[in-house]
């Protein structure tokens, strides 16, 4: 008896399991890169000078091409991933996993199942520069001026400098993190400054492991 979730994932078997997740990694990489292509790069390219300004300090000199953004490390480890991706994908295909596909030596090596078999083995380098990829994203930054302070009730109030163009409404929450708590936990939590305030305030109340380590 198939649940309604394996009606629709085949997890029981292997090769059409292998298949969807190929369709869904693709799906995944077309949605990113159109993205990027259609949308952040265009904006940034053709942003009028006072629009990029509050983005300058994190972008620098504004772009004037889409090599700009493909020399940059994000775009070489992206293009790296999908090439090998396609490779990988390539290989998986009967044409070239049975040997269908006569090609000159040395290209010849590359059909046939051995090749198949071992090019999975290229995911290990695209989860490497999947990790380099996410860590040099453009938009990441560091909020430097901070004050913090302690209320009865083991409530921290944490005050940050508001950067340039970041705007916000009532009732709106951002996830914070802290390095020397744990690296890897982001937590939400509501925005307590007004949006017309030139700072950006939140306050915890200490209720668990990452918030009284915090405090």
């Amino acid at each position: 008896n198939k649940t309604k979730l394996g009606a629709v994932v085949p997890f029981d078997d292997n090769l059409n399991f292998h298949k969807v997740i190929a369709v869904g990694i693709s799906i995944g990489v077309g949605i990113h890169g159109i993205s990027h292509l259609a949308c952040d790069f265009p904006r940034l390219l053709h942003a009028t000078p006072d629009e990029y300004e509050p983005i300058e300090k994190y972008f620098r000199e504004q772009a004037k091409s889409y090599w700009h953004f493909v020399k940059h490390i994000g775009g070489v480890t992206g293009i790296i991933m999908v090439v090998l991706m396609a490779f990988a994908f390539m290989l998986a295909t009967p044409m070239f996993r049975r040997g269908r596909m006569k090609l000159p030596k040395p290209l010849d090596k590359l059909t046939g199942f051995n090749a198949f078999w071992y090019s999975p083995h290229l995911f290990v380098i695209v989860s490497t520069f999947l990790i380099v990829h996410g860590i040099k994203l453009f938009l990441t930054k560091k909020w430097y001026k901070k004050t913090v302070d302690v209320y009865p009730g083991n409530v921290l109030a944490l005050h940050m400098s508001r950067p340039r163009g970041f705007r916000y409404k009532s009732g709106q929450y951002i996830f914070v993190n802290c390095d020397v708590v744990s690296p890897f936990e982001w937590h939400p939590f509501s925005i307590t400054s007004a949006p017309g305030d030139d700072y950006v305030s939140v306050h915890i109340r200490t209720l668990g492991d990452w918030t009284g380590q915090l405090r």
